[in-house]
């Protein structure tokens, strides 16, 4: 083909460009200029296996560039073994998941004509699907929805209250293309209708999140404290046997700060995923320590993240865990985190790949599922570990009985001060929208934070910083959204209604 390498140049090129909408840039024109170039290349290439290998640069430049923070983990001093997988973590990942819209866009438009507005139609459509198939299939892996770019615009943020973050990829998707309509003929009627549809959608979009941050409750409940602890532990020196003993001593010490300034409140106390391990936390003397803390006589109450062996068919078995510890140091509730990272926390077919480092890992077991832990009668939270508060629609266990808190602990330690850490944030953000309830977000370091229900961060704790977050208990929507009712019912209405649409502009065109 004439010019195909210039074409996939500039695939490649616009994926990267794309990039810059995520965290830490948050930039949305970036794909208003990105989809654009994007269609202009298909609009100009003749077979479906250049569409599909156009999609795929264009995708690839997209995940590699965004992504590149996974591969520090391997770098983490003491993971030397596992060195061999940086290239498998760098540009695998970003390959693999680059397969999901290459393969959508090259077999839906292959029907479709792209000179026109039904194909056009096809192709948002199939974008659209890829980013949905993505979080679902294989264990799923939503990282970096096009939707997320507009965490920098609060306002349209709040749509996914309504229809959650795969809604508004969709609706992104559409107005971020509508650029690519002038490479049409613009004489058909529907070029005017899809204008007019997309301007009228992202003005009102902004329009009723506007009114709905306008409306939120702004209140809290001064009794009740939320402390979120940040050690700063430094990832080769958290597990590091001389080093447990002080890296306790530090959240100690931490904790004890938050609960002296605020005696006479109800203190919830966040530690971070696995902060401690059982043999530390009950050693005689910290045993001690802590229930100086937290009293049988007073309302304080420790919520942390902790890896705990149990013995399970004579072999022992590894769990990470989400713990609460009430007033006496009594454990009043426990979770085990269910959805486990892939290659992280266990490594899918273990048994079949021949390598010593890989058959001498020992994994993670699994827990059983979401779960609502109650502190007291009225009070109660959503533990989700890490990795689990990306999945949209996951992050409560039941919309008829919403917590008063979703607890994230997590370790962004791994990935160092990179764009890692800063997205992940940014996911919280909207699990915090798209529920209507507050978000305590409690990091080993970077970025612990506490969010309200509307996105907005009361208060962070950067990366690299040690210290603590205390704010009173925001309140949540007494009856908390759409979506947390309906779940993704909208998005799915919304890809059948962009499909339908395609083909009836075909058919009247």
């Amino acid at each position: 083909m004439k010019y195909g390498y210039v074409l996939a140049a500039l695939s490649f090129v616009a994926g990267i460009v794309a990039h810059f909408s995520m965290a830490p840039y948050n930039f949305p024109p970036a794909l208003f200029v990105s989809f654009p170039t994007l269609y202009y290349v298909l609009k100009h290439t003749e077979t479906n296996r250049l569409k599909f290998l156009f999609t795929w640069l264009f995708s690839f430049g997209y995940f590699v560039t965004s992504l590149s923070w996974i591969s520090n983990a391997l770098l983490v001093p003491g993971n030397e073994a596992f060195y061999w997988a940086y290239p498998l973590a760098i540009g695998g990942l970003p390959a693999t998941l680059a397969l999901f819209p290459a393969i959508c866009v090259t077999f839906v438009t292959r029907k479709f004509d792209l000179e026109h507005v039904s194909g056009w139609l096809a192709f948002v459509f199939a974008f659209s699907l890829s980013e949905v198939a993505r979080g679902f299939l294989f264990t799923g892996f939503p990282w970096n929805n096009v939707g997320y770019t507009w965490i920098s615009v609060l306002p349209i943020a709040q749509v996914t209250a309504f229809g959650g973050i795969y809604f508004l990829s969709i609706l992104t998707i559409f107005w971020a293309s509508l650029p690519a309509l002038f490479l049409l003929h613009r004489r058909e009627k529907a070029f005017v209708f899809m204008m007019m549809l997309g301007v009228l959608s992202l003005s009102g979009s902004a329009l009723w999140g506007w009114n709905r941050m306008h409306r939120m409750p702004t209140g809290s409940s001064p009794s009740i404290m939320v402390h979120v602890i940040q050690p700063n532990i430094p990832q080769d020196l958290k597990w590091h046997p001389d080093k447990m003993q002080s890296n306790f001593e530090t959240l100690l010490s931490l904790t004890q700060d938050v609960i002296e300034r605020n005696k006479t409140a109800m203190n919830l106390v966040v530690w971070p995923e696995t902060a401690t391990v059982n043999n530390v936390l009950y050693a005689p003397e910290n045993a001690t320590r802590l229930r100086a803390l937290f009293p049988a006589t007073q309302k304080n109450y420790l919520l942390t993240g902790i890896l705990r062996a149990q013995k399970d068919k004579g072999k022992l078995a590894y769990f990470n865990s989400f713990n609460i510890f009430g007033p006496g140091l009594q454990l009043i509730g426990m979770y085990d985190k269910h959805h486990l990272v892939p290659f992280g926390e266990y490594i899918p077919f273990q048994e079949h790949i021949p390598l010593e480092p890989v058959a001498n890992f020992s994994g993670l077991t699994a827990g059983t599922g979401p779960q609502k832990l109650h502190i007291t009668d009225a009070i109660s939270v959503s533990p989700q570990i890490c990795y689990e508060i990306i999945f949209p629609g996951a992050a409560i266990a039941d919309a008829r009985l919403l917590p008063n808190l979703i607890v994230n602990v997590t370790n962004d330690g791994w990935y160092g001060d990179s764009s890692g850490p800063r997205q992940h944030l940014v996911q919280t953000q909207v699990r915090a929208i798209e529920t209507g309830i507050p978000v305590a977000r409690a990091a080993n370091t970077g970025i612990s934070a506490i969010i309200t229900p509307d996105g907005h961060i009361s208060g962070q704790a950067s990366y690299g910083e040690q210290g603590a977050v205390s704010i009173s208990l925001p309140f949540s929507l007494q009856n908390g959204t759409i979506f947390a009712k309906l779940k993704h019912k909208f998005a799915i209405g919304l890809l059948f209604v962009l499909l339908c649409s395609a083909y009836i502009s075909r058919r009247i065109r």
